[in-house]
């Protein structure tokens, strides 16, 4: 690859090809995991010899599938990563022949990209050029090199499993992590594994790569990819035997009681199966947003889930390890597994308007669902669940940041709406704070915080905002509530408005419609990239409640 083809380069078609290859092995498995299925036929449903040749035939046939399908979930792993390294590279291509054609009179050569210095210059002036034309001309081939070498490994990897019968090399890593280490000495173990190595963690220990923080994105999310299809599968086939269990009961003596209890286990065995396939169909790429100027969307990673009780994910709206600016939401009361593709939504508006707000920064988005959030109000008025979560929180921001690449790498915003701010500011307040450079509150009952100084970014970092007739504002300051709300005047927060626009919106609706107000959405984007300062102030209308109305008081 040369300096041309380098400035021309449109990473987007490796992205795309990324996801297809991803999509096909996704198929494949899917291909593999029914014609398993199909060969565990029980002996009463069909025995004798014709039986034992379709099955041996079906079982078979499932290896090779497997193989192409890890082979191909590989490829999706390799062609993003080689768009990402050319992407960074093409930057710094692009940005060093900015800065030569910043500083006449010299010139870049449109076929070699040198450095050119015109002739006929005095001498004090071309001797005084000359080193940073040096200087430039080589960032550029350095970039140049930086292309051709992510391609050389890339390459190397595709066609040692485009070999007949090849099988990808796996390696043992000769160490795993400690429990006690932290995020970036995972992420300085994992950058210091080979490929192989790496590989074998994929196909071994999946629910570690899936679940570890410190871990680059683009490895949890096919980590996550593959545990979240078989936890639908194993689901489905707990429903299974569920619904046959029942049926031997309406056939037999059992009670009354033995069906409705299977009744309940089978409800609630359905309604997280919706939850989980409903997270899968969000994911996968005919699901994602499309709301670029060109057309293109930005992909998905599941970076974690857990489909336990009412179920949590953490899922990324862009890559967020190499993005310019990242912010991560925490949502609050009722979140859950099934809400997630309406929570991702929300993120999906913020990107979208921090991209079209300053389109030379590219901007992620995560939705942070990794805590057990309180399921109604009177839950909410308990701290419990905050203090539970912040030390996940705070973990998951600081692997984030380390495979960033350290604290100055990216701008990271904590956003936390409603009781996701309690969360936010619980992980703020704790021994050793949370890895952001700014926070941002909307709906928020309080942060456990009396002043944005406490929060550990500097109160000049902290924004706030709070809809007129959101029914939040009927929460008075009790002792036990969440500490002052962050947009009264002493707590020293920026405020900015979400202005109520008329009409018979709800306080229950306006508490979570503030990604449906433009005016908040475009002050959203101006904080998450850098520009805050932009951000109209307001002081917010002193909470005179005398208390709450009877149905939300907890003590009622």
């Amino acid at each position: 690859m040369n300096y041309l083809e380098l400035l021309n380069l449109d990473t987007g078609n490796l992205t795309r090809s990324a996801e297809a290859a991803g999509l096909i092995g996704k198929r494949l498995g899917d291909q593999a995991s029914e014609l398993s299925g199909m060969a565990d036929v029980p002996p009463a449903v069909w025995d004798g010899d014709d039986a034992t040749a379709a099955v041996d035939t079906l079982r078979e046939r499932v290896p090779p599938l497997e193989d192409v399908s890890q082979a191909m979930l590989y490829a999706r792993v390799v062609l993003i990563d080689l768009a990402e390294q050319l992407q960074i590279a093409k930057d710094a291509l692009i940005a060093a022949k900015s800065e030569a054609e910043r500083t006449p009179p010299l010139s870049v050569d449109a076929q070699t990209g040198m450095v050119v210095i015109p002739p006929g210059l005095p001498k004090e002036q071309e001797d005084a050029l000359r080193p940073f034309a040096s200087r430039v001309s080589a960032q550029i081939t350095m970039a140049v090199i930086n292309a051709n070498n992510a391609d050389f490994h890339a390459t190397q990897a595709l066609e040692g499993m485009s070999r007949p019968g090849a099988q990808l090399p796996m390696s043992e890593p000769a160490s795993m992590p400690g429990k006690d280490w932290t995020p970036q000495q995972i992420t300085d173990w994992w950058n210091g594994l080979t490929e192989e190595e790496r590989r074998h963690l994929l196909e071994n220990e999946a629910p570690f790569v899936a679940d570890t923080d410190g871990i680059p994105t683009v490895f949890r999310d096919l980590a996550n990819r593959e545990l979240l299809g078989d936890q639908i599968d194993q689901t489905r086939t707990e429903i299974a035997g569920l619904k046959e269990d029942k049926g031997d009961l309406l056939g037999g003596p059992g009670s009354q009681g033995d069906r409705r209890a299977l009744d309940d286990q089978i409800n609630a065995a359905e309604d997280k199966l919706a939850a989980l396939e409903g997270l899968q169909n969000r994911i996968n790429e005919n699901g994602a947003a499309i709301y670029n100027d060109d057309g293109t969307y930005e992909r998905s990673y599941l970076m974690d889930f857990n489909p336990e009780g009412d179920g949590q994910a953490v899922v990324a709206v862009g890559n967020p390890d190499t993005a310019d600016n990242v912010v991560t939401m925490v949502p609050g009361m009722g979140s859950e597994l099934s809400g997630v593709p309406g929570d991702l939504g929300r993120v999906e508006r913020m990107v979208a308007a921090a991209n079209t707000l300053d389109p030379t920064q590219e901007t992620a988005g995560i939705l942070w669902q990794g805590y057990d959030a309180p399921d109604g109000v009177h839950n909410a008025f308990s701290s419990s669940y905050a203090e539970n979560g912040a030390p996940a929180l705070g973990r998951f921001m600081s692997g984030l940041e380390a495979v960033q690449g350290g604290p100055d790498a990216a701008r990271n915003t904590l956003l936390g709406h409603s009781y996701g701010s309690t969360v936010v500011g619980h992980a703020a307040t704790a021994e050793g704070g949370v890895a952001t450079d700014q926070m941002v509150f909307a709906g928020s009952p309080g942060v456990a915080a009396d002043h944005a100084s406490e929060l550990g970014v500097g109160a000049d970092n902290v924004y706030a905002t709070s809809a007129t007739n959101d029914i939040i504002n009927a929460v008075p300051d009790y002792p036990w509530t969440h500490n002052a709300s962050p947009v009264d005047q002493e707590f020293g927060a920026h405020v900015f408005d979400t202005p109520h626009d008329g009409g018979p919106i709800s306080p229950f609706a306006a508490h979570s419609g503030y990604w449906d107000n433009e005016t908040t959405l475009h002050s959203f984007a101006k904080i998450i990239t850098g520009n805050g300062e932009h951000v109209p102030e307001v002081v917010h209308a002193p909470n005179n409640s005398p208390g709450l109305p009877w149905f939300l008081d907890p003590y009622n």
